[in-house]
């Protein structure tokens, strides 16, 4: 991991805010495959969960309550 990857409070470089979206890695943002649904190449906002599949593939799900309803949406998968 590099210093500037680091967030400020736990000795790095990086500049955080509370609510900030995640800057993906380079690679893992060529190797993610989105889903058709996917109107974004970004992650949402909100907790998220990843589903390992019985092949070694695992599936990123959007998870938790958006507008007061449940929220279980497959954004990306990765192989």
């Amino acid at each position: 991991m590099h210093i500037e990857d680091i967030p400020q409070k736990y000795g790095g470089e990086l500049k955080t805010e509370v609510g900030m979206m995640p800057n993906l890695d380079r690679k893992i943002s060529e190797v993610l495959e989105w889903a058709p649904s996917s109107s974004e190449k970004s992650l949402p906002p909100g907790p998220l969960h990843w589903v390992h599949s019985p092949g070694g593939s695992k599936t990123a799900v959007a998870v938790g309550v958006v507008n007061g309803e449940k929220r279980c949406v497959e954004f990306a998968s990765i192989r």
